[in-house]
């Protein structure tokens, strides 16, 4: 990401010319007529101090605690996050109950509800019809034989969108089945918003399942999830009622579009810099990009001058091309942290009027 490339700039004109380019960056989905002024909002200053300040914070408040291998006889009503009665929430389900550490996938919990048990985790309870969605539809019988249930593990972790404080419960670190690498990042999300969503799929280099080498995660909670276009699954809770998902109502089908306005804002920012090299150098990229769809003598060049590179050379070029583009969700999570910082500043404005 370009926010992670000031410490390798040595110049002091190309430190310049990144800062400005990441206050143009500030400006994409701002969903506000007066996208001008955005770029004033945003204060790219205290940049560097507001990440170390995060990342100390989140040392010091993420851990993992095991849940305890003891026998009870009652549980906590059911303590997964999930989408009830139009919002995230607690399920509090009472319906044959058994022990949290049964489930396979990883899970939002209600932090609350892990406070109010004490340190002893034995004691909360998943109901039996997150149990059986679990058993039955997330997760495949020969991946459940990979992790013991005594591996059961309780996540205290801070979304990196909101900051706010929430808590995951999976066996071991992540689930090999739906945890991701993008950008050489990390992902956990919960595994029910993968069920029908694949905002989160491979992508040549960009994005890749990490399978067993799941380390230093970053956590989104549900609703960030969404807000970055990803979609949890919403169950029905009736048994015969069918289920509508963002596949079924067509929640997907204006994503290029709209990644397509993103990358378009982005330009329309750039062309409004004064700095004239910066945007020489967008351009020259941009025209090597869309020149071959007007010009069939430059395109059968490029293809002629491609059949004559090596073997390694070919290898290491398709390295490069995406057959598809990415989700919606990935390119916002790529510029997860100007969005966050811009939604900091939209928060602020809003309380102090």
């Amino acid at each position: 990401m370009i926010e992670d490339n000031f410490d390798e700039i040595d110049s002091e004109p190309e430190r310049i010319s990144l800062k400005k380019f990441n206050e143009v960056l500030a400006c994409i989905n701002d969903d506000t007529d007066n996208t001008s002024s955005a770029i004033s909002d945003v204060d790219f200053e205290d940049f560097e101090d507001f990440e170390k300040e995060v990342k100390e914070q989140e040392v010091y408040d993420e851990r993992d605690e095991i849940i305890d291998y003891l026998e009870q006889l009652r549980f906590t009503p059911c303590v997964i996050i999930d989408f009830i009665e139009g919002k995230f929430q607690r399920c509090n389900g009472i319906g044959k109950l058994r022990q949290l550490r049964n489930l396979f996938g990883t899970w939002q919990v209600d932090r609350d509800a892990i406070k109010e048990v004490d340190g002893v985790l034995s004691k909360l309870g998943v109901c039996d019809s997150h149990f059986q969605f679990d058993n039955k539809y997330l997760h495949k019988s020969l991946d459940k034989q990979t992790k013991d249930f005594n591996e059961g593990i309780i996540q205290w972790r801070r979304c990196v969108f909101c900051d706010k404080y929430i808590t995951f419960f999976s066996r071991g670190v992540g689930c090999a089945m739906h945890s991701w690498c993008l950008n050489k990042r990390n992902i956990q999300v919960p595994c029910i918003g993968q069920y029908s969503c694949k905002v989160l799929r491979s992508h040549l280099n960009l994005c890749n399942k990490t399978f067993d080498k799941f380390k230093r995660p970053q956590c989104l909670c549900c609703l960030c999830y969404e807000k970055l276009g990803g979609h949890i699954h919403h169950r029905s809770g009736i048994r015969g009622k069918s289920v509508t998902t963002c596949i079924t109502e067509k929640l997907h089908d204006d994503d290029i579009t709209k990644e397509l306005e993103f990358m378009g804002n982005l330009l329309i920012k750039i062309a409004q810099m004064e700095d004239n090299e910066i945007k020489k150098q967008i351009l020259i990229k941009i025209f090597e990009v869309l020149l071959p769809l007007t010009n069939k003598t430059y395109a059968d060049s490029t293809t002629t001058t491609a059949s004559t590179l090596s073997d390694d050379e070919k290898q290491e070029k398709e390295k490069v091309i995406f057959d598809n583009p990415p989700s919606l969700f990935m390119v916002k999570f790529l510029f997860m942290k100007i969005l966050k910082k811009i939604n900091q500043k939209k928060t602020k404005l809003m309380i102090l009027r």
